[in-house]
């Protein structure tokens, strides 16, 4: 999850940017950088 985190902060700076992620790290990602969208799995 952090190059995730970390990846997505950098990329939102060139428009906007939507991440597939397990359901698990959807607050993670959250809580670090709001403007992401994120689509989880169902699991």
């Amino acid at each position: 999850m952090g190059s995730v985190c970390l990846l997505s902060k950098v990329v939102i700076k060139s428009g906007l940017v939507t991440t597939f992620i397990p359901k698990c790290g959807y607050n993670i990602l959250q809580t670090f950088i709001l403007e992401v969208m994120v689509l989880t799995d169902q699991n």
